[in-house]
């Protein structure tokens, strides 16, 4: 049923249930005019169902996107209780539709991580924030909600065939070179060429500065014993020349969706009056690259957002740099802020330095981001912090470090002496008696 029903891959049943490890479930959508087909695939299990549409389906998505993207309608003094109302409500109802009745085919806690493959405008959604509890009180506090990443590392694959090309065997055993990208926009020299329509990041004829991803970039290097080309030196030329040569790439800088033209939509790097590149490297330029990097981290706004072409999805910044041969991409869904993408970013990275795989790395992350006393309240919303969403394959690029193991033993090594310990004690205190 799963092949007659799927056209979008050649992948066969058997073929995914053998990529998926103990512990992942798969969920994928097929959407029709008015029903959804999902199916739900484990290594050992697969269920399909077929999900009657709400009529208001297409107006709850739009309501969802709007309360978790438009930044004045979050953060407005006279919407942002209305803005509350809305994604609470339509976070959970998305949750009953989408993953309700799939997920209950699987015992509960049977699974920690979850694939999402989605269809058509299912893919503008970051499942991990749909509420999987309905929220009943009214007071604000986006901190505190039930969102789907507390129960799983959820990760995405833009069909099962192309998870199938992107599963790697094993962890790397080898050195990483990593190398990061971040522009500087503030020289003056910025061409507009490329000027975008209402793009929130672009005020008096240049693009706003980003100088937390930049300073981002600087601490990802030392971490990883890596590279980093700032400001000027972060040139199109220069990616292309190098970017053959690192297994981890990060470009923090902006990037810009045409969603007339989706092959146009591009990254911009600085802009220098030197070389032959315009210093936008655009889809169609990727379309036509092989890039062999185990991983692309994309800190630039709207990478996993485009138009959607029906049998191929969404046709997106991160899409190209899949078809240029990366097997891993962390894209954004929307504009994330300069502040909380760097952020984000330096706990996604020291999670995969500590060996955690990249959903996992990237649940961290927000987790950890969210759970900070430091974050102001307002800036909890998941507009600053979830925009980031990893696609591809999940497995760690590092193996958790020795130092890690070591206090792992010793601190298992310690509560057993502690408890025999403190039985000794007991015994010779019951035995006096």
């Amino acid at each position: 049923y799963y092949e007659l029903k799927y056209d979008n891959s050649v992948a066969s049943l058997e073929e995914l249930q053998a990529t998926l490890e103990s512990g992942t479930t798969l969920i994928e959508f097929m959407s029709g005019e008015n029903q959804l087909y999902v199916f739900g695939i484990t290594s050992n299990d697969a269920f399909v169902d077929i999900i009657n549409k709400p009529s208001n389906f297409d107006s709850l998505t739009y309501r969802f996107r709007k309360s978790i993207t438009d930044f004045k309608y979050i953060t407005h003094g006279d919407s942002i209780t209305h803005a509350w109302d809305t994604y609470t409500s339509s976070a959970h109802q998305l949750y009953q539709i989408l993953l309700e009745e799939p997920l209950s085919h699987f015992p509960k806690r049977s699974f920690s991580k979850l694939i999402i493959i989605p269809d058509g405008t299912l893919g503008y959604i970051p499942f991990e924030i749909l509420l999987y509890k309905k929220q009943e009180s009214a007071t604000i506090n986006y901190a505190k909600l039930d969102y789907l990443m507390q129960r799983y590392a959820i990760s995405y694959a833009f069909s099962g065939s192309m998870l199938l090309n992107q599963s790697e065997d094993e962890v790397v055993t080898k050195s990483l070179r990593y190398v990061g990208f971040a522009p500087s926009y503030s020289s003056g020299k910025l061409s507009l060429a490329s000027k975008p329509n209402n793009y929130q990041y672009f005020k008096k004829g240049r693009y706003i500065d980003l100088p937390a991803s930049r300073k981002g970039v600087e601490n990802i290097a030392k971490l990883l014993d890596g590279t980093a080309f700032i400001e000027e030196q972060a040139t199109e030329a220069l990616f292309k020349d190098t970017c053959h040569h690192f297994d981890i790439l990060h470009l923090a800088m902006h990037g810009v969706y045409d969603d007339i033209n989706p092959l146009n939509s591009h990254l911009i790097f600085s802009q220098t009056e030197e070389g032959n590149e315009d210093n936008y490297l655009t889809s169609a330029e990727l379309y036509n690259m092989r890039i062999d990097a185990r991983m692309v981290f994309i800190g630039a706004c709207n990478s996993g957002f485009g138009k959607v072409n029906r049998g191929e999805g969404i046709m997106s910044l991160s899409r190209s740099f899949a078809y240029a041969g990366c097997p891993s991409i962390v894209m954004s869904l929307w504009s994330v802020p300069d502040d909380e993408t760097a952020t984000i970013t330096n706990n996604f990275f020291q999670q995969i330095k500590n060996g955690a795989s990249k959903d996992e790395a990237l649940q961290k992350a927000k987790l950890q981001y969210l759970m900070d006393s430091n974050t102001p309240t307002i800036r909890k919303h998941p507009l600053y912090w979830a925009g980031f969403v990893p696609i591809g394959d999940m497995i760690p690029l590092y193996a958790p470090s020795k130092l890690s193991n070591n206090w792992t033993l010793f601190a298992a090594i310690s509560m057993l002496a502690l408890t025999i310990f403190v039985g000794m004690l007991l015994w010779k205190r019951f035995t006096k008696k």
